[in-house]
């Protein structure tokens, strides 16, 4: 078991935990809950990045100097521990965020579980990952960043509509944690992907750099796939730094204005991208519009507001450029079995690599 030194939280920790920690309200959270309640990184490829995080709520007092003991399964590597305390409405609670790596060095099947000791309370989360060898033919997504985080959920099984959607379209993917002053995409060899998915904190996260990587990725016959809404403060700007390029702009409003809403084929628009698709569910949701109609259309439309979508995609080079108005994708996966949609079945589509155009 290794122990880890006392930690305040970061500016970005605090800043990232005061967007989106909210699946886990002030008066359901105890000492010993973790977030997630599990860490299930599903199938992935012997050689693939594999990060994420976990939360244990802890006693404030715990989190004021007390060690922490953390003792990972062996597969599993243990990068970085912060302790603080964050305000929930009246209430002080502590906790223990742990940035973590799967070890995918070698095939084979890993469950084990990662325990976390703080001021005598001992916490087990389990952890789970398949480990498969490269195959090839595959689809090479990088998703930035990783859903599995301390921000994302407390019901890991709101991963599990993701998780299965890796298995049917047949994904080699690799899931990249965003860490406060480092290079977000310097780690991985882009030149090697096919399709590049962002979530939240990796819009927030993009340079400059980043972002001409990313075109110039796109420009080669690669897919950006991007998902942001105004509710997420920031994903709108950064989005729009690889939308308006190809033609695509999000507007900045804010989605407790426009929805919750649930669209059907008179809204979804006739495409390869759209097949099987008859209807869309947005929790909360953005707008896009067309500014290069020669680039872009709408694959979804907002009702009312034909000229509005709700999703959209648009041609660059040999590559191209999609965005869904709504910036939890995980989770808006995992709602379309709940509103009978077809949420997921857009996604499927979405992350298969576009033909190459000459």
């Amino acid at each position: 078991m290794m122990r880890a030194p006392h930690a305040q939280r970061s500016t970005f920790h605090r800043v990232m935990f005061a967007l989106v920690a909210i699946s886990l309200p002030a008066s359901r959270a105890t000492a010993g809950d973790a977030q997630p309640d599990a860490l299930r990184f599903g199938t992935v490829r012997v050689g693939a990045i594999v990060e994420g995080s976990v939360q244990v709520w802890i006693d404030p007092a715990d989190a004021r100097g007390r060690p922490v003991n953390v003792g990972p399964p062996p597969f599993l590597r243990v990068s970085d521990v912060k302790v603080g305390t964050q305000k929930l409405g009246a209430d002080e609670r502590g906790y223990c965020v742990l940035r973590v790596s799967l070890n995918t060095a070698s095939a084979g099947e890993f469950a084990g579980e990662l325990h976390v000791e703080v001021g005598g309370r001992r916490v087990a989360v389990p952890v789970a990952a398949s480990v498969r060898p490269p195959m090839p033919g595959l689809t090479r997504l990088l998703v930035f960043s990783t859903p599995f985080t301390s921000t994302s959920t407390s019901d890991a099984t709101a991963f599990d509509r993701w998780l299965k959607l890796v298995d049917d379209a047949g994904l080699d993917v690799q899931y990249l944690d965003v860490q406060p002053r480092q290079a977000v995409l310097g780690r991985v060899d882009v030149e090697k992907l096919d399709v590049v998915l962002l979530g939240m904190s990796g819009l927030l996260a993009l340079a400059d750099p980043d972002v001409k990587l990313l075109q110039a990725f796109v420009d080669r016959g690669g897919r950006v796939i991007v998902f942001a809404n105004a509710a997420y403060l920031g994903t709108v700007d950064s989005a729009n730094r690889l939308l308006v390029p190809v033609g695509l702009r999000m507007l900045n409003v804010n989605p407790r204005l426009t929805g919750p809403v649930q669209v059907g084929p008179r809204q979804i628009v006739r495409d390869p991208l759209t097949a099987r698709v008859q209807s869309l569910f947005f929790q909360r949701f953005s707008p896009v519009e067309v500014i290069d109609r020669r680039k872009a259309k709408i694959l979804a439309s907002v009702p009312g507001h034909p000229d509005q979508g709700l999703a959209a995609i648009a041609r660059a080079g040999r590559g191209d450029v999609a965005i869904v108005g709504d910036a939890l994708w995980w989770n808006w996966v995992a709602a379309d079995r709940e509103k009978k949609s077809n949420n997921a079945t857009l996604l499927e589509h979405l992350v298969k690599p576009p033909a190459r155009r000459q």
